[in-house]
């Protein structure tokens, strides 16, 4: 990297061949140019190689060496930005001051050139600030680029940058494009006419000189100042594109000392607040419903979600007969067969937008229409139960692969859905008359030997769904009136729900061996 910088430095020289260059072929004082040529290779390479060498020397410890040293040479990369500059105006100053008393142009001090010596310093002085800008101007960007380069190929050795403000950037292009060519020929057109005729121009010539001076410097501008200007936007699109993809490990190197730097410096801690967050909500489902994780992190600065009433459906499930066969087991195992049958259990419901609200043992309580609004909250949970069903009939849980069945109760109608608990401890919950019901139909498994047992008010909202008829049709549904539910008073109709094409051996007794 070292070397490449060097390198970069070293490009001073190519661009005053191009100036000395195009003087020669528009004045035709080709005698000047092994002076020009020899003044070239002594300065603005042996000398700018030597300097340039010793600034970027101390970054041999970039990667390797001891924890001071180290930080010296981020420390150093850091402010490469500006001293490069600032190295290159001085070169650029001190080359003009060696080509005048060198007499390359003019015939040096004391040379018959018609010029006096207060005009002589004048130009000199003029000269020096255009040989300075132009390469600082060149310094800037390409030392920048390659800058850019290496820290988007090595962003662990990212350092606190001489930050460069982007104005600034943008006001050097703009002199070097818009102010120091009409600034050029105004001066060769006006009081340095003088020093132009002592080299062999005319008006014109140096106009023309100037044009071309104009035109390296554009070049430069749309090769170096593109990159240096494009590179971190394009970096920018490419990295919102990735998260835009679902990505969140991207990281961009920040690939300049502006402010577009500081932008990638904030995508970063943006992408990281949005992975933490996908963490956080990934955890966070694991213990609630995912719907119920989203609604909280979206909706909720310290973590409650209001209590909202609304008509909902709540599905009960219960193993039969978990507590008798856990006996068999081991608690490693009976532990096993557990997280099984609920990761099994668990998926047609969210996959039919319900919300697993509470574990209890062996027993699960999920909501359909809370938080997230299901306009076919009933059908969904007909759906899900009907699901569970069939995955049973098919199921092995456990190390020891045991059958299980599971008792189901559906009941939609009002509840109350949101946080309760203390400050530290909070449970999302549904609760209300309708919860109740479900829980008791549930129950009302073991009365009717059913598996799913639905409430009147689920088959009647069932049906109003779309395709829900055609869903409870291709079900059998066996409806009971009259029936009193346990702490209630008054009948109801319920129906036992069980799917019409349910394999027969999916109906053995729980815990038998696969």
């Amino acid at each position: 990297m070292r070397r490449r910088l060097v390198m970069t430095a070293l490009g001073v020289a190519p661009l005053d061949l191009g100036f000395t260059g195009a003087y020669i072929a528009v004045s035709g004082r080709w005698e000047a140019a092994p002076l020009a040529v020899l003044l070239n290779l002594a300065i603005l390479i042996g000398l700018n190689a030597l300097v340039v060498t010793l600034l970027v020397r101390p970054l041999r410890h970039l990667g390797s060496g001891d924890g001071e040293r180290r930080r010296r040479a981020r420390r150093r990369l850091g402010r490469l930005g500006a001293l490069a500059p600032g190295w290159a105006f001085l070169l650029g100053a001190g080359y003009c001051a060696a080509i005048f008393l060198a007499g390359a142009y003019t015939g040096g001090p004391g040379g018959e050139t018609g010029v006096s010596p207060a005009l002589g310093v004048g130009a000199y002085l003029w000269f020096a600030f255009v040989y300075g800008f132009h390469f600082a101007f060149y310094m800037s960007f390409a030392m920048g680029d390659a800058l850019a380069g290496y820290r988007q190929r090595h962003p662990e050795e990212q350092a606190a940058v001489v930050k460069q403000p982007f104005a600034l950037k943008l006001a050097l292009v703009a002199v070097a494009l818009a102010v120091m060519p009409p600034a050029l020929i105004l001066q060769d057109l006006t009081w340095l006419a003088p020093v132009r005729a002592a080299q062999g121009l005319s008006p014109t010539d140096a106009v023309v000189l100037d044009l071309m001076a104009l035109m390296l410097a554009a070049a430069l501008s749309l090769f170096f100042v593109g990159r240096a200007l494009i590179r971190p936007v394009v970096s920018l699109v490419e990295g919102f594109d990735a998260v835009a993809g679902g990505r969140l490990d991207v990281r961009l190197a920040p690939a300049s000392d502006d402010e577009l730097g500081d932008l990638a410096r904030r995508f970063n801690r943006m992408v990281r607040g949005l992975a933490e967050r996908r963490r956080v909500e990934g955890v966070f489902a694991k213990y609630v419903a995912p719907s119920v994780a989203r609604s909280i992190l979206a909706e909720s600065a310290d973590g409650r979600l209001r209590g909202a009433a609304r008509t909902a459906t709540s599905l009960f499930a219960d193993i039969e007969g978990f507590t008798a066969l856990s006996e068999a087991l081991t608690p490693d195992e009976a532990l096993d067969t557990l997280n099984a049958y609920f990761d099994c259990i668990a998926r047609p419901i969210t996959d039919h937008g319900g919300a697993i609200v509470n574990l209890t043992g062996d027993g699960l309580h999920a909501v359909f229409n809370a938080p997230t609004a299901r306009p076919h909250h009933a059908a969904d949970a007909v759906a899900a139960a009907l699901a569970i069903q069939r995955l049973l009939a098919d199921a092995r849980f456990g190390p020891r692969q045991v059958r299980l069945r599971t008792r189901i109760g559906v009941h939609t109608g009002p509840v109350v859905a949101g946080s309760v608990g203390c400050d530290d401890r909070l449970h999302y919950t549904v609760y209300g008359d309708s919860v109740n019901v479900a829980a008791r139909l549930e129950s009302l498994n073991k009365e009717f030997g059913s598996q799913t047992i639905v409430s009147d008010a689920v088959v009647q909202a069932a049906r109003a769904a779309p395709n829900g008829e055609a869903a409870l049709n291709a079900a059998r549904l066996e409806r009971r009136d009259g029936v009193v539910l346990r702490g209630r008073r008054e009948p109801m109709t319920v129906y036992a729900l069980s799917p019409a094409a349910i394999r027969e051996e999916g109906l053995a007794a729980p815990g038998a061996p696969a």
